[in-house]
């Protein structure tokens, strides 16, 4: 995430700044992310020292230019979105008119957990750079969110695209098969994914792909999804949730899939158990597998 804030505060200061610097720019972002929700990976307990790193890096880089502070704006005893949300454009408005400097150049970083309408209203009014932490968008220049200076931090969906078939290339796997979870609450980033996967491997040089949309929860259709694609291809690209890619690896062993001329690859946005976490696949997902699937 530091590079992120690192190209933002740069970016800012590049529209605001005259050729010729004579004094060093003063640079604050006013951090409202929650402080510690355990569902939430951009709490502040799991963000703050990146955004610490960042802005040392960024002071070090531009020494005598440019000085970057982090400002954090949380409170603890807040442990739920609608409590924080509730709270968010009195804070910043606060903040504002309390602790703010001429002369400084300002921004700050909101999270899905604030009321997003209310906060881009904000930063329009006071003509701040909104840094939005929420899932991933379809371009780093947010303007749906309301405010013509917001920037998503969480990544895009054809950098994911992009990232898949950077894996691919770069181990001349020209042939894939991707298999889309279609029935699935988080459905909307796999499908968006999956399409622009499949648009951009289409107009690559070499790459021949194929996506299966299939509903998950039946095994007859995942097996004949999985006997339809090893045909095609020795690559999976599974866009599906963790608990529903350890099923799929689990069944693939069962149809002959696992005899090390097969190749399984998994795509989330973020750790989560609606994603998918790493201690889904810290065992063996062929250890125990269950009788019913």
């Amino acid at each position: 995430m530091w590079s992120m804030l690192d190209l933002a505060s740069i970016w800012t200061l590049l529209i605001t700044m005259p050729v010729a610097v004579l004094s060093i720019m003063m640079m604050e972002i006013a951090v409202f992310l929650p402080y510690n929700i355990p569902s939430l990976p951009s709490s502040i307990v799991l963000t703050g020292p990146a955004f610490d790193l960042a802005a040392e890096n960024t002071n070090k880089m531009y020494h005598g230019q440019i000085n970057v502070s982090i400002t954090y704006l949380y409170n603890k005893e807040l442990m739920t979105c609608d409590g924080i949300a509730a709270q968010s454009v009195q804070r910043i408005s606060e903040y504002f008119y309390r602790n703010t400097t001429a002369g400084t150049c300002y921004a700050t970083v909101m999270s899905a957990c604030v009321d997003q309408s209310g906060m881009a209203s904000i930063a329009r009014e006071f003509d701040w750079l909104l840094l939005n932490v929420v899932g991933a968008r379809k371009s780093f220049l947010q303007d749906g969110v309301g405010s013509p200076t917001g920037i998503a931090l969480a990544g895009t969906l054809q950098g994911y695209a992009t990232a898949v078939l950077d894996i691919l290339a770069d181990f001349d796997w020209f042939h894939a098969s991707i298999i889309l979870e279609a029935n699935t609450t988080d459905a909307p980033f796999y499908r968006d994914v999956g399409k622009l996967l499949y648009d951009s491997a289409r107009e690559a040089p070499k790459f021949t792909v194929e996506l299966f949309s299939l509903d998950t929860t039946s095994r007859q259709t995942i097996k004949m999804a999985l006997d339809l694609a090893k045909e095609r291809s020795r690559v999976f690209i599974f866009l599906c949730v963790g608990k529903t890619t350890v099923r799929l690896l689990n069944l693939a062993e069962r149809f002959g899939l696992t005899n090390g001329e097969y190749v399984f690859v998994n795509l989330h946005s973020m750790q989560l158990e609606s994603y998918g976490t790493t201690a889904q696949f810290q065992k063996n997902p062929f250890d125990n597998v269950s009788k019913n699937n």
